[in-house]
């Protein structure tokens, strides 16, 4: 009898034991914040692969990483040049053209770029849609790079965004240049998979070699946290949020930035203040137009960027 009592007494304990494990679960899951912030920690543990879609042919592949490094290494022994970097390009530097000396500006503004013809911000573009807008930057004869989120609609089964044009220098209707769509575009397969915005980038081929007439940015990736760390920055783009006066349309060029505050893998935080349509603007330091991020959002009210990769500089080497 005790031992069928102890039985029972002993059943009783761990389905109690079970039943509040799983409350506890429940409420735990239940009581993490829902920010809207980007989803930096949601990984799925599977292998990143890079990926090119086709939209002429409407085909997905996988991109061979290291065997596009190693005809890149040899190219660049012949050459010789810096494996981390890919210099801009100003076809106007030597002429009366001003180029952009960018200073840090105060953490907590913006301003408004009367004058896009001046360098880098002709190659700063306005990315329109049937759906969006968004900013896209030039970096190369005809490269264009910008976030995942501004090529992709993550609502929609990831699906192209349709009339995806850039138009650069854009100014209240007037820009320089070809506007142009994009025929390839390069992107992570983790950015597919779970939307992270750690993974938030993508590499288009243009329709047109509009790099070659107005020129392009630079762009460089870093090999530890420590050196990207107090980097003076600015991000250029097109700002539409109307909550704080700015066009709906997002009409005109903005800029801003002061430093890189805080640095992780794949992303990093500065000091600025960003709005929905800067999604896509390239984050370059401001002593030179090298371009070390993309403007993807806001954490925690932060203006946060993807890191440039070697990844990135390989494949917009390639198409370079």
């Amino acid at each position: 009898m005790k031992r069928q009592l102890f039985r029972k007494l002993f059943a009783v304990v761990l389905i109690s034991i079970i039943f509040s494990m799983l409350i506890m679960t429940s409420n735990v899951q239940a009581m993490t914040p829902k920010t809207t912030g980007p989803n930096l920690n949601e990984i799925l543990e599977t292998e990143e692969k890079i990926m090119m879609y086709d939209a002429k042919t409407d085909e997905t592949k996988e991109v061979d990483v290291e065997e596009l490094r190693q005809v890149l290494s040899s190219q660049n022994k012949a050459r010789g040049g810096s494996f981390d970097s890919i210099a801009p390009y100003d076809p106007y530097a030597n002429s009366n053209m001003r180029q952009n000396e960018a200073t840090p500006l105060a953490a907590d503004s913006a301003e408004r770029v009367t004058n896009t013809y001046n360098f880098p911000n002709r190659v700063t573009c306005r990315i329109e849609s049937q759906e969006i807008y968004g900013t896209c930057a030039i970096v190369g004869p005809n490269v264009g790079l910008t976030a995942a989120h501004c090529v992709f609609n993550k609502d929609n089964g990831n699906a192209a965004y349709k009339n995806w044009t850039i138009y650069p220098g854009y100014n209240n209707g007037t820009y320089y240049g070809t506007p142009c769509g994009w025929d390839k575009v390069y992107y992570s397969s983790k950015w597919m998979e779970t939307h992270s915005d750690q993974y938030d980038w993508a590499i288009c081929v243009l329709q047109s070699d509009v790099g070659k007439q107005l020129g392009w940015f630079g762009v460089q990736s870093y090999g530890s946290n420590s050196e990207l760390k107090n980097v003076n920055v600015r991000v250029y783009g097109y700002p539409g949020d109307t909550n704080y006066g700015f066009p709906s349309d997002a009409r005109y060029q903005y800029t801003t930035g002061e430093k890189i505050t805080s640095v992780g893998d794949r992303y990093f935080r500065y000091s600025g203040w960003t709005f929905g349509g800067f999604s896509g603007g390239p984050i370059a330091r401001t002593s030179d137009n090298y371009i070390v991020g993309i403007h993807f959002g806001l954490v925690w009210n932060t203006p946060t960027g993807v890191r440039i990769t070697q990844e990135m500089i390989d494949i917009i080497r390639s198409l370079s």
